[in-house]
């Protein structure tokens, strides 16, 4: 490993060993015994070697015909300063999702792109597909009879890369990074010329554990991976995301009259919830 290359030994706070962990998920015991790279709780510092196997462990898991997913979440995303700014909540089984923008979303100009106190929802209801945004006492959505991208957009967020496939993700992400400072010279995910700065990786039993990498793209990008059985619980990439896995939530669908169908402005409006 390049001699700048840093190995850090992280002590998960035990609030980040208990998020995520609310749902009750379940695995063959044949798929956990396989993938087992600890039975210790003491944190270990791991190479990148074992770091890689230990989230394709972590994704077979996850992905085993007898592994209960969990059908709800709630995403939190904060400032440094643990200011809540965005919220999410997700339940696969009633195919809703509703995302609350607590502080307004600025373009790189500075513009108001979506206003503070906005709320989107996604949800089937009966036979119909609905995208819906309330902005104040403004309401304004969407519907169809054929669904156009509703339900993949929710299922997105419990098995997508920021959700139970995030440990498949993340693999690949890093796989992408020769050992050492050697830029790359092509990446679907990784930009050209990138390397791997600093990376530490700290197992603390299977199914839990922590990537703190730095990326440099010309600029070095600081991300922290939390991991608790085998669900992401936190990222850290300027801003922190939370994920409580099996969460309660209560799908309350926002009524409205729909608009006249417009497949562009419904996908636009669907990729803010």
């Amino acid at each position: 490993m390049n001699a700048k290359k840093t190995s850090i030994l992280i002590l998960m706070s035990s609030a980040m060993v208990l998020l995520g962990s609310c749902g009750t998920t379940t695995s063959s015991s044949s798929v956990e015994s396989s993938v087992e790279t600890s039975t210790s709780s003491t944190p270990v510092v791991a190479t990148r070697a074992d770091a890689l196997t230990a989230l394709d462990a972590m994704d077979a898991v996850v992905k085993a015909a007898s592994y209960t997913k969990p059908t709800t979440v709630k995403v939190s995303v904060k400032t440094a300063a643990n200011v809540v700014t965005k919220t999410t909540e997700v339940n696969v089984t009633a195919n809703f999702a509703h995302t609350v923008y607590v502080a307004e979303v600025l373009d790189k100009s500075s513009n108001v792109t979506t206003a503070a106190g906005t709320e989107v929802f996604a949800y089937k209801d009966g036979d119909s597909f609905y995208v819906v945004q309330k902005v104040g006492e403004v309401v304004t959505g969407f519907s169809s009879t054929t669904d156009f991208g509703v339900v993949a957009a929710i299922s997105a967020k419990i098995d997508g890369s920021n959700g139970l496939g995030s440990a498949a993700y993340m693999a690949k992400y890093i796989r992408n990074f020769a050992d050492g400072e050697t830029g790359l010279v092509t990446g679907a995910t990784v930009k050209a010329g990138a390397y791997m700065k600093a990376e530490a990786y700290t197992i603390t039993s299977a199914g839990n554990i922590v990537l703190d990498i730095t990326p440099n793209y010309g600029y070095d990008e600081h991300m922290i991976y939390t991991y608790t059985d085998n669900k992401v619980a936190s990222v850290f990439n300027k801003t922190t995301t939370t994920s409580e896995w099996g969460a309660s939530v209560t799908a309350t669908l926002q009524t409205v009259t729909p608009a006249t169908f417009d497949a562009t402005a419904a996908a636009a409006l669907l990729k803010l919830c």
